[in-house]
Parts: C-alpha cells; structure tokens; sequence
C-alpha cells in the first residue's frame, strides 16, 4: 500500500440562506476558531494537511502547483481564538451573547462524530451553543441537499484531471451546492474559466475561489492523503 496526495478537500457546508451563519463575520469567527493541525493529529488521525483555502495543492500546470505563492486568507495551522472572537463581537455577539443555538449536521460513523464533539467544544469556547444531529448516511445526505441544517459535514475529491471540479461546487444552482452559496461575481470568474487558454482558465479559477474565500463560503480544514494500493 502506497499513500499519496489526494486532490480533494474535506470541509463544512454553512446553510447560507439561514440565520446567522448567513452572517459573513460568523462565517470567519467559526473558520478562525478551528485548530486545523489538532482536528488532524488528534481527532481525525489521518494523513493529511491543513486546508487554508478550497483548492488542495498537488495539481501542476507547467512543472507548477497551481497553489504556489497562494495567500492563506487570514487562516492557519492553529486557532486564532482571538480573531475569531473579533469577528464574533463585530457581528454582533460579543462572547456569543445573544447568539442562538446551531445544529451542526453529520452521518455517524467513523471519525465525524469525535469530529462534531471537538467542533462543539471549540465554538462553545466563543459562546456558540452547538447541537449535534447525528444521521445514518443516506438520511443526513437528502437532508443536506434539503437545505436542513446550519453547519454540516462534507468533502470532495476531485473526478477529473482539472480543479475546476472542485471550485465549481459552489457555483449558483450545482447540483452539488448544498449550502445554496450564490454570489454573481465568482459564477462570472468560473464561466469565464471556460476557455482553451491555460493561463487565463486557472487565473480565473484562482479568481472564483478568492470570492469563496473572502465570503468563507465554506471552512475547509484539511487535504486528503488517500491509500493507493498497487498490484504487481
């Protein structure tokens, strides 16, 4: 068994279209708030990376990863505690006063429920009450396509040879935007990624996920490294 990069990311869903995390700053105090490199080594205990922004590295155009030279957005290893208690108190919940209950979504096996109980603990730490509704896979799927949550679990891997599949998730109306993200700037940027020009397809990708990222439509907290198993 060989173990290899994964062009994938594992993240949150934010119901964008519900209160409050429809909130840009609670978006960004949730996302400061987690200690990626702890969720890794101590809770999910795999081998993998922390995630600073949506795209995963290990895709290269021209002998270069494509994530080279990427700024982080503000995000890093560990928590910002008091980052995220800034933009807590700028939206309006000054050590969570006033700030309702959450209901974080997730299927039941394997590591995502020690996962959900860390995530509990940690937004609790900024004084956000967070339920967690545990659901057998196929239940706590049609649920997150409904739009029935407020945080949720979720992860992708790449299908095919260009990231594109995995920035266009967020586009308006995919299929697979189940957090119902929509901002007409980073649907611009992906349909103008739609031409045969290298430089200019992955500039504008590099753009949509700038978007996504200023918006924090997503916390995406780790980069997968998935088993190959070679045969001989």
């Amino acid at each position: 068994v060989q173990t290899s990069p994964s062009y994938g990311t594992v993240y949150y869903d934010f119901n964008c279209s519900a209160e409050p995390v429809n909130n840009v700053l609670v978006r960004k105090a949730i996302c400061l708030a987690i200690d990626r490199q702890s969720i890794i080594d101590n809770v999910v205990q795999v081998d993998a990376q922390p995630a600073y922004s949506f795209l995963a590295p290990g895709y290269s155009v021209d002998g270069k990863d494509i994530t080279e030279g990427r700024e982080s957005f503000g995000l890093s290893a560990t928590a910002d505690v008091e980052g995220a208690q800034a933009a807590l108190a700028e939206a309006g919940y000054p050590n969570g006063e006033g700030y309702p209950t959450i209901e974080y979504s997730t299927n039941d096996s394997g590591y995502h429920v020690p996962l959900a109980e860390y995530l509990q603990q940690t937004w609790g730490d900024l004084g956000i009450t967070l339920t967690i509704n545990k659901m057998e896979w196929s239940a706590f799927t049609a649920a997150r396509r409904a739009g029935e949550y407020d945080v949720a679990r979720n992860g992708w891997v790449m299908d095919y040879n260009d990231p594109s599949n995995m920035i266009e998730l967020f586009c308006t109306g995919n299929g697979n935007n189940d957090g119902k993200y929509s901002n007409p700037d980073f649907d611009a940027a992906m349909e103008a990624s739609k031409v045969a020009d290298a430089a200019e397809h992955f500039a504008q990708l590099h753009k949509a996920e700038d978007i996504l990222m200023e918006d924090m439509g997503s916390v995406s907290y780790t980069h997968l490294t998935l088993p190959t198993i070679l045969r001989v």
